[in-house]
């Protein structure tokens, strides 16, 4: 499940069709998996293209394999199964040279890394541009953050960068339980 698949899912479930949509609709209706009680369907795939990102950065998800791709990074490859909290990085792992190859092949195919880099430069410069007009005159600010969240660093504001921000917002990782010594 993904949530590029929940605008054609509540279109399907309202019984509205979506030819009459000012843009085409990604994704795919979970309607028929709702009305038969069947499981996730195929790869989940999602995209990183925010303003903070050095590269766009792409995810497929195949069961329990995750692989990360970006031109900016090296590629990232978890077994969610073994590793949920994602903190064995086994792309460098010889066992694992298959299972990379294949998945960033895949990958490949489903996004134009080069493309979807290029359109989200093009992006940040129309939001820099507009950003700049409304820096000019007179400025309000939409923000409402009553009490003690009017302090809280774990959103994205103006002029923060990507993986700053959201270390700030992680949680601790306590050890398993069963983990000896601990």
């Amino acid at each position: 499940v993904s949530l590029i698949d929940l605008m054609p899912t509540i279109l399907d479930l309202a019984g509205i069709g979506a030819a009459g949509l000012a843009a085409p609709v990604e994704g795919q209706s979970l309607g028929p998996f709702l009305a038969r009680g069947i499981g996730a369907h195929g790869p989940v795939l999602a995209e990183h293209l925010d303003g903070g990102t050095a590269a766009a950065r792409v995810m497929l998800r195949e069961g329990a394999l995750k692989l990360v791709l970006s031109r900016a990074y090296p590629p990232m490859l978890h077994d969610l199964a073994a590793d949920p909290q994602e903190q064995e990085d086994l792309a460098a792992d010889p066992d694992w040279a298959g299972t990379l190859a294949r998945m960033t092949a895949k990958a490949e195919t489903l996004w134009d890394l080069d493309a979807l880099d290029q359109a989200r430069r093009a992006s940040q410069r129309a939001r820099r541009l507009v950003d700049a007009a409304l820096r000019s005159g007179r400025r309000r600010s939409w923000d409402h953050l009553p009490g003690p969240l009017a302090q809280n660093t774990g959103y994205v504001r103006c002029a923060d960068r990507f993986p700053e921000v959201e270390r700030r917002a992680y949680l601790p990782v306590s050890p398993p339980a069963s983990a000896p010594g601990r």
